[in-house]
C-alpha cells in the first residue's frame, strides 16, 4: 500500500513503513516520518526502508510511535547528519545506520536493544543518566543486563591512548574496540569474565594487555587479530595473566587456555624466537593462534590433536614444520609467500572437517588457478588422515602446482626423507624429478650455497659413479669450493677414492 512518499503494510501492532519512495528523491532533504497513516500508528521502520532513496536526506525525525527501527533501515543514507529519535523507541536493528555520516545520536530512555553495536563505533552517543539500560562515559557505550554490565562499543572519535574499563564490567562485547587506531593501553577490571569475538581486532597500537583473575572466555580473534594490513604490524607483543586465573595462563611466549581435561590450548603466540617447540601438554591450537608469527621453524608435539582454522595464517617466514607424531620435518616453500597458507591449512582441524571438504567459492582469487589440484578435492573416498594430524597426501597433491625449481626440489627432498603415507608411485615421481633436473638444481645450489639442500640430495643417493664428475664440474665452473669439497668427500666415502688434482 502507498501513502504519499511511503510504501507500507499493516500488522496487528500497527503500520510498518517498507519503503521511502518519493517521485524525486532529490526534492527534499529534511523529513519527519508520519506518526500515523490512515488512523493507525506507525510502529516500525522496515528493513532497508530508506536505503534505495535516502541518499539525499540530511535530517530524519522518527516519531514517538515507532518502537522498532529495522535492520539496515537507514543504510546508505550518505547525507544523513542528524537523526532525531524519541522516547517510545525500543530497538535499533543491525546495520540500521550503516554507511551514514552520523556523528552524534541521542539515545531515547526506552531503547532496550541495539543490534550489532560494534558497527556504530564512529558515533558519539548521548545517554540520559536515568536511562535504565544504557550509559556512556563519553568513550564507551555500556548496557546493563539484569545486573550484568557489558561494554558494547568504543567511540573511535573519543577513544584515548589509555582507557580504563568501568568497574563492575563483566563483558566486553563483540568488536567493541575493533579498528581503534588510538588505543595503546587498556586496563581491565577484576570483574571482567568475557571478552567477545574480535573485541580488539585491528587495534594496531595496542601492544600489551593484562587479563585479570575472573576472565573465563575469550572470543575468536579478540587478541589474535590486533594488527593492521601491513605485514610489519604483528599485533600484541606481550600478554600477562593474573596468577589466580583458573582458565588462562602464559609462559612469556604464548597465551594458553586451560581445558577441562587440564591440557592447554594455544590462544595467541607472541614469542620472538626464530624457532619454537610447542609444550608437550598442549592438545589444541586455536584459530589464528600463530597468525603472523615470526618464527622459521615450529615443532608440533604428539599431544596436539586439533589445529584451528588459519592457525598459521600469514606466517611469511615459516620454513619448516616438525611433526612429532611421525618424526617428519615438512618443508614449507618460501615462494610465493601467500601459498604458505595452503601448506599449513593441511593440519587437521575439527572445525574444517565438520564442513564441506572444499568450498572453491571461498578461495581467494590468487588461489583459483590451483583449485584443480587442491588436495581436499583430490583425495579418493575413504582416504582419511589415518590418525595423523597432518594431511601428507594433500602435501603431495600440491607438488605439481609449484613452478619454482627450488621449491619443488625442497618438497621432493622433504617427502623422500619423510615418507609418511607416501605412495610408491608418488615416491618414484619425486625421485624422477630430482634425477631429471639434477644439473639445474646444482646450478641453483651454486648460486645460493644451500649446503643443506646439497646434503639432502647426497643422503637420497642422487650422486652416483655415473654422474659425480658432471656434478663436480658444475661447482668447479662457478668456483664454489665449499660445494666442491663436499662432493669430493662424498665421492671418497661413498663412490671410491677421489682423483681430483688439487694443484689446479
Amino acid at each position: 500500500m502507498r501513502w504519499k512518499n511511503y510504501h507500507y503494510k499493516v500488522t496487528d501492532e500497527g503500520v510498518v513503513i517498507e519503503e521511502y519512495a518519493p517521485e524525486n528523491p532529490q526534492e527534499e532533504s529534511v523529513i519527519t516520518i508520519p506518526s500515523h497513516i490512515d488512523g493507525l500508528p506507525v510502529t516500525e521502520i522496515g528493513a532497508e526502508a530508506f536505503t534505495e532513496n535516502g541518499a539525499f536526506l540530511s535530517e530524519i525525525e522518527v516519531p514517538s510511535t515507532v518502537r522498532r527501527i529495522g535492520e539496515g533501515a537507514f543504510k546508505l543514507c550518505m547525507s544523513l547528519s542528524r537523526l532525531i529519535l524519541h522516547d517510545g523507541l525500543e530497538e535499533i536493528g543491525e546495520d540500521a545506520l550503516y554507511l551514514t555520516p552520523l556523528g552524534e545520536v541521542a539515545l531515547p530512555s526506552t531503547v532496550r536493544r541495539i543490534g550489532a553495536p560494534w558497527e556504530l563505533s564512529v558515533i558519539v552517543f548521548s545517554v540520559s543518566e536515568q536511562h535504565p539500560y544504557f550509559y556512556t562515559d563519553g568513550v564507551c557505550l555500556y548496557q546493563n543486563h539484569g545486573g550484568e554490565k557489558e561494554l558494547l562499543v568504543a567511540c573511535q572519535q573519543t577513544c584515548p591512548a589509555e582507557y580504563r574499563v568501568a568497574d563492575g564490567t563483566t563483558a566486553i562485547g563483540e568488536g567493541a574496540f575493533a579498528g581503534s587506531n588510538t588505543l595503546e593501553r587498556i586496563v581491565l577490571p577484576d570483574t571482567l569474565r568475557v571478552i567477545g569475538e574480535n573485541a580488539f581486532s585491528h587495534c594496531i597500537r595496542l601492544r600489551e594487555i593484562h587479563l585479570p583473575t575472573a576472565v573465563e572466555s575469550i572470543g575468536r580473534g579478540a587478541l589474535s587479530d590486533t594488527f593492521g594490513w601491513s605485514e610489519t604490524l604483528v599485533g600484541l607483543e606481550q600478554i600477562t595473566v593474573d596468577g589466580r586465573n583458573e582458565h588462562f595462563m602464559t609462559d612469556g611466549n604464548a597465551l594458553y587456555e586451560i581445558g577441562e581435561d587440564k591440557t592447554r590450548y594455544i590462544v595467541k603466540y607472541f614469542g620472538l624466537g626464530l624457532s619454537w617447540e610447542i609444550p608437550e601438554d598442549v592438545s589444541r591450537i586455536l584459530p589464528e593462534a600463530f597468525r603472523r608469527a615470526g618464527f622459521r621453524r615450529c615443532r608440533i608435539p604428539k599431544s596436539v590433536k586439533d589445529v584451528g582454522r588459519d592457525a598459521f595464517r600469514e606466517c611469511a617466514r615459516l620454513e619448516e614444520l616438525e611433526l612429532a607424531e611421525s618424526g617428519a620435518r615438512l618443508y614449507v616453500p618460501r615462494e610465493p609467500v601467500y601459498r604458505k597458507d595452503e601448506i599449513t591449512a593441511l593440519l587437521f582441524s575439527t572445525e574444517r572437517e565438520s564442513r564441506d571438504r572444499q568450498d572453491l567459492g571461498a578461495l581467494p582469487e590468487k588461489w583459483k588457478d590451483f583449485a584443480a589440484y587442491h588436495p581436499k578435492t583430490e583425495r579418493p573416498p575413504g582416504r582419511s588422515l589415518e590418525g595423523y594430524v597432518y594431511d601428507y597426501r594433500g602435501y603431495d597433491a600440491l607438488f605439481p602446482t609449484y613452478r619454482s625449481l627450488r621449491e619443488r626440489c625442497g618438497m621432493a627432498c622433504c617427502r623422500l626423507m619423510n615418507p609418511v603415507l607416501l605412495e610408491e608411485d608418488t615416491s618414484h615421481a619425486y625421485r624422477a624429478f630430482l634425477e631429471q633436473n639434477l644439473t639445474d638444481i646444482l646450478h641453483d645450489i651454486s648460486r645460493t650455497q644451500d649446503m643443506g639442500r646439497l646434503a639432502a640430495l647426497a643422503e637420497l643417493g642422487l650422486f652416483t659413479v655415473a654422474n659425480i664428475e658432471e656434478c663436480l664440474d658444475v661447482f668447479a665452473q662457478t668456483g664454489r669450493t665449499k660445494c666442491t669439497g663436499f662432493l669430493l668427500n662424498y665421492k671418497r666415502e661413498h663412490l671410491g677414492e677421489s682423483d681430483f688434482d688439487f694443484s689446479l
